[in-house]
């Protein structure tokens, strides 16, 4: 019996969905924790004194964890970035903090994944595995400068400030701003665990609100997002796929997730509508039961150009994020109408995929034919038609691009029904492979490339192994969530 009775009305060309849930029958949908979606309540989050190390744990991993996120959180002080290379002189190794192509300035920080929100999460994370109270200091450091930088509209930019709220651009582009609201609405939990916070309760709770509040004016009628909100004043002409229903980067998977953690969290039924109303435009946007396109015309809603090589095609990519979206709302929901359109896409996917079993990035929307845009705005028939210097920039044009993990998961979702797969979830995580360069730190406590590089991937990559390999040693904790195992990672 699903927890919600839901209506999904589509207007012609997918232009407005109205959507109508019911609590009826009125059945409590699982417990949001500090977990994440499925998971115990965190009545259990008792004020812990710092732990000596428990025989039962691997010291090794326990102690490079512990060495690598105190050497991490003190190199992001001042904000995190996504690299950390040597100063102009070269004196300081470490002196150069870095966006995606450019410095930082004193006073910002790096949001976009593999940001600000994805380290907080994993301090939060470390702290579950462990039981050390330092790891939520830190993450209250990353809290801090999120809420602090919190664009005065209510979401993030790819950089913000850690010190002072300013107008400007806010996006919804690669998880940005959803990673945002999720970590903060997840730290909620363990605020109260952490003496002498910067932030208050209140403080955290009003990000949380005012992000939500921009999140859900930025939702078209049709269910849909933009890629930026606002758009009009901030972007050039050029630019004007920015404001275009978009699917690409998981945008819409990534906004779904985000209203169903807020209305576990923040309580309120308008999320809820919002995250199915989202799934409404996911459904009624399809092509013909071919997939999806990565950004739509929103007058027309047909398929629309974005970023040089991101032709108007069906794209295999979006497919997966969106078969992702709509089994996470038929999880959260019971409601198995809102995965009766994934079988005929999955159908399409199977009998489309190349030769060497990966999917090419773009197919035509007349023939149904692998294409291969370049910059330039040529579209090739075979990959060997782009230049090699397209290849390296929006490559790879050939890929699984999460699209076996997705049927997977649909599948598994299909055949065990929702209250088997959440039982499941329950299942301690599989021991990871653990290599040896997970341990080897250096000198200054952090994991560094062959030039002397700190990546923020490279650290979240280790850091979340290490996770994983203390969390096996504790059967009876719960997956950290779902989306660990679904999605790899929540950033």
């Amino acid at each position: 019996m699903p927890e919600y009775i839901i209506k999904i009305d589509v207007s012609p060309n997918v232009r407005a969905v109205t959507v109508d849930v019911v609590l009826e029958p009125l059945i409590e949908a699982p417990e949001l924790s500090a977990d994440g979606l499925y998971g115990p309540p965190p009545d259990d989050l008792e004020d812990q004194p710092s732990v000596t190390l428990p025989l039962s744990l691997d010291a090794k991993a326990w102690a490079a964890l512990a060495r690598a996120c105190g050497a991490y959180a003190k190199l992001c002080e001042n904000g995190c970035a996504r690299k950390w290379t040597a100063g102009p002189s070269g004196t300081d190794p470490l002196a150069t903090r870095w966006a995606e192509a450019d410095p930082l300035a004193p006073g910002q920080q790096w949001v976009q994944p593999p940001g600000a929100p994805a380290i907080g999460s994993l301090y939060l994370r470390a702290y579950r595995a462990t039981g050390e109270l330092a790891y939520l200091k830190w993450a209250d450091q990353v809290a801090a400068h999120l809420v602090h930088g919190q664009n005065t509209e209510g979401g993030w930019a790819y950089v913000t400030s850690i010190t002072e709220r300013l107008p400007g651009k806010c996006t919804l582009d690669d998880d940005t701003s959803q990673s945002a609201l999720r970590f903060l609405m997840r730290y909620r939990f363990y605020h109260r665990l952490v003496e002498s916070s910067v932030l208050t309760a209140e403080a955290i709770t009003g990000a949380c609100n005012e992000g939500m509040r921009w999140l859900l004016g930025a939702q078209y009628r049709n269910g849909a997002w933009p890629q930026v909100a606002p758009w009009e004043g901030l972007y050039p002409d050029s630019e004007e796929y920015r404001r275009f229903p978009t699917n690409n980067d998981g945008l819409m998977m990534w906004c779904i997730l985000t209203c169903l953690y807020a209305h576990k969290t923040l309580g309120s039924k308008k999320y809820l509508e919002a995250a199915v109303k989202g799934g409404g435009f996911i459904m009624s946007s399809q092509l013909d039961g071919r997939g999806w396109a990565e950004q739509y015309e929103p007058t027309t809603m047909k398929p629309a150009q974005g970023r040089g090589a991101e032709i108007p095609a069906i794209c295999p990519q979006v497919a997966a994020w969106n078969i992702k979206a709509l089994c996470d709302l038929y999880l959260y929901t019971g409601e198995r109408a809102v995965i009766r359109t994934i079988p005929g896409v999955v159908a399409w996917l199977e009998e489309h995929s190349l030769p060497n079993g990966l999917w090419a990035r773009y197919y035509g929307l007349d023939d149904d034919q692998p294409k291969y845009p370049d910059d330039q705005g040529a579209v090739h028939d075979t990959l060997d038609g782009v230049p090699q210097y397209e290849k390296d920039h929006w490559g790879p044009y050939e890929s699984d691009y999460g699209i076996s993990n997705a049927i997977h998961y649909w599948r598994r979702c299909k055949e065990l029904g929702r209250e088997e797969y959440l039982r499941q979830l329950d299942y301690p995580p599989t021991p990871p492979n653990t290599q040896d360069e997970v341990y080897p730190l250096g000198n200054n406590g952090l994991w560094q490339e062959d030039d002397g590089t700190v990546l923020a991937q490279t650290f979240l990559a280790h850091a979340r192994t290490l996770c994983t390999k203390l969390e096996t040693l504790k059967p009876s904790l719960p997956v950290w969530d779902y989306h660990e195992r679904n999605l790899g990672g929540l950033g």
